[in-house]
């Protein structure tokens, strides 16, 4: 019997308690929910780091940030090997990622046979769905890895479709970089938390119709987080990393 494909998702900057696998009463991942009952949930999982290059040096290397000591954008030589490495002699191995932290530069492609950055969303989804579909019928196992930024983006301009679609009859208010460390009055924080949620609803759709494209008699899915993100209501404050 041949290995099992593999899938592996990483949501950048994703709450748990956005995700109603874990929060029953959040309302914007109804369709993931759906999609993954019946998948392991680990009740217990905690990022090595804050922001993304440190973390997924850890998710793809198994290494604790505190040992491989990727903290700055100057990447240092990894102190183990990653995924694609210990993969690619069985797996034919491919990444689309969605994060400027992670391209080719970062080492974190070693072994893999095809990285590919896309700066847009959907063209990060569409990349993905293609693959799977050009390897339905594939004969060699493959790992397909998988990094969305869309909830990371919230703050930024191109977050408005997101929430026009969502919240119709609110008004579009952009964070912009003061999301990286600013106190916001009650007002303008919910008006974040909103943008986040629409972000997050329009993950829903993108994972969902991704996940729809994969035989999970033969796959393997791994659907994590490198982070969460700071909305804080408590301490009156937004903040990025």
């Amino acid at each position: 019997m041949s290995p099992p494909n593999v899938l592996l998702v990483t949501i950048d900057s994703y709450r748990r308690d956005h995700c109603g696998a874990y929060d029953a009463g959040y309302p914007f991942t109804t369709r993931l929910t759906a999609a993954t009952e019946g998948f392991v949930r680990f009740d217990r999982a905690y990022a090595s780091a804050p922001w993304t290059l440190p973390a997924m040096t850890s998710v793809l290397t198994g290494i604790d940030a505190r040992r491989h000591e990727r903290f700055t954008h100057e990447t240092s030589k990894l102190s183990a090997p990653p995924l694609g490495s210990l993969l690619a002699s069985h797996y034919e191995c491919t990444a689309v990622v969605n994060n400027g932290n992670l391209v080719a530069g970062s080492l974190l492609d070693e072994g893999f046979h095809h990285w590919h950055y896309e700066h847009e969303h959907g063209a990060t989804f569409d990349a993905a769905r293609a693959h799977l579909a050009a390897h339905r019928d594939a004969t060699r196992p493959w790992l397909l890895f998988v990094h969305t930024n869309l909830p990371h983006d919230f703050w930024q301009p191109r977050a408005r479709r997101y929430h026009e679609v969502t919240f119709p009859d609110d008004e579009w208010w952009c964070l912009g970089d003061r999301v990286l460390s600013w106190n916001v009055d009650e007002e303008k924080r919910a008006g974040a938390r909103r943008a986040y949620d629409a972000s997050v609803a329009r993950l829903d759709e993108e994972i969902v119709t991704l996940l729809d494209r994969v035989d999970l008699d033969r796959t393997v899915v791994i659907i994590t987080a490198d982070h969460g993100e700071g909305l804080e209501p408590e301490r009156g404050r937004v903040h990025h990393g």
